[in-house]
């Protein structure tokens, strides 16, 4: 399996300014293609140093290297001149990207063309990848039996040039058998996942390649097969793993899972958030498609907006507190009276920093699950940071969510 090293490079990265996102990016879709990732490097935007992790690279005994960034108009942009000097290659401007600059540049009046025009730089005989989206073009270039790939670090521009990269790659390097299964295991801690993951792979006499991914309340889970003979064991071992998980493992993510529920069995859902703050909102509407089921969420964050809009009672507020049993209950029992969904979720907790107390400490939260029949109140506890809290809370409550509706609709189809 060919082994490609992959450079981000730019020193708003090497220094925590911005998030690479470009290297998983790469990488995955390198993986999801037959290829395999030797290693990832980030590079501030120095000549030197750049020259010499570049060469070292291009001495390993990998198919080649491929960067972003380093293509944009200032003096601090190093990578052409830098693979310029690696392969003595000439410098040369891209005559169609030149023409979409002058062309744009007549549009956007502040674009300076004479200091653009640095963007339009490729090396001589390389392959141009026209950038669609931007303005410098990426490029691709074979040197000493090497595959160098050079693209824009801007994301969405390096995005759109990527599948021509890898339409290249499969065209250069025979294609091998490969296959990749991902899937989604809710409401399970890693550390158990992986004691569990040992014992179901007990029973097969071969090891495969996998991966794991941490988030609050949810894991995704990765696992490669590259050996056509090892097919049958792997499809046994998917189904090992989805038959012990059962209605915890997903091969979709949980909120594009409810929306093929909820949109197959006509159903709606709207719901109601506190200390989420509308978090689980966005996360349902960052689905193409969500307008069909999903009415709306709430955010009711102060008691008086709780019993202005839900009608929660001021006694229950007095009595038992916004983060409880009874609040929930209220929230999401009030909620379906006044929208009339078929489904209703009402979260309220303490996310933190502050505001917890002995007996509700922060990390306590309320989920409160309406379906046609019944009302359930799931109590959980996840102490961590702010984010984190609110981020677990959501995915947990789609989970509780999810179960009600695999049991609703499986016992009426």
């Amino acid at each position: 399996m060919e082994k490609f090293w992959i450079f981000s490079t730019g020193t708003e990265l090497t220094r925590g300014y911005s998030k690479d996102t470009n290297s998983s990016e790469i990488a995955q879709s390198l993986v999801e293609n037959g290829f395999d990732i030797a290693g990832i490097s980030l590079i501030p935007d120095d000549k030197e140093l750049l020259i010499k992790n570049f060469n070292e690279k291009l001495n390993d005994n990998i198919a080649g290297i491929i960067i972003t960034g380093g293509l944009g108009p200032t003096e601090d942009d190093h990578t052409i001149d830098v693979l310029s000097k690696i392969t003595n290659l000439e410098v040369i401007e891209d005559t169609e990207s030149f023409k979409r600059l002058e062309k744009i540049s007549k549009k956007i009046k502040r674009i300076d063309i004479n200091t653009a025009r640095r963007q339009v730089r490729v090396l001589q005989n390389s392959i141009v990848l026209k950038n669609e989206v931007g303005l410098a073009p990426g490029m691709i270039i074979e040197y000493k039996n090497k595959i160098i790939v050079s693209l824009p670090g801007v994301p969405m521009e390096m995005r759109s040039m990527l599948p021509n990269v890898i339409n290249y790659l499969n065209q250069k390097f025979p294609k091998k058998y490969y296959e990749k299964f991902k899937f989604y295991i809710y409401n399970e801690p890693e550390s158990e996942f992986q004691k569990n993951y040992e014992k179901i792979k007990e029973s097969l006499s071969i090891s495969f390649n996998w991966g794991i991914s941490a988030n609050p309340g949810y894991l995704k889970v990765f696992i490669e097969n590259s050996n056509p003979e090892y097919k049958n064991q792997f499809d046994l071992l998917l189904e090992k793993i989805r038959q012990f998980y059962k209605d915890k493992f997903l091969e979709t993510p949980i909120e594009q899972t409810i929306q093929n529920l909820m949109i197959q069995n006509k159903k709606t859902l709207v719901c109601c958030e506190s200390c989420t703050g509308g978090f689980l909102g966005k996360i349902l509407t960052d689905i193409p498609g969500s307008s069909e089921y999903f009415l709306g969420s709430m955010v009711v964050y102060s008691n008086k907006a709780k019993m202005i809009f839900l009608n929660v009672k001021e006694e229950t507020l007095k009595q038992f507190g916004a983060v409880s049993k009874e609040c929930a209950t209220e929230m999401v029992e009030g909620l379906i009276k006044k929208i009339h969904a078929d489904y209703g979720i009402s979260i309220t907790g303490i996310a933190g920093p502050g505001g917890g107390t002995k007996e509700k400490p922060v990390g306590t939260v309320y989920i409160g699950i309406k379906t046609p029949e019944k009302t359930i109140i799931h109590k959980i506890f996840y102490p961590s940071t702010r984010e984190r809290i609110r981020e677990y809370t959501i995915y947990t409550a789609l989970y509780f969510l999810y179960k009600e509706l695999k049991n609703d609709f499986t016992k009426n189809p």
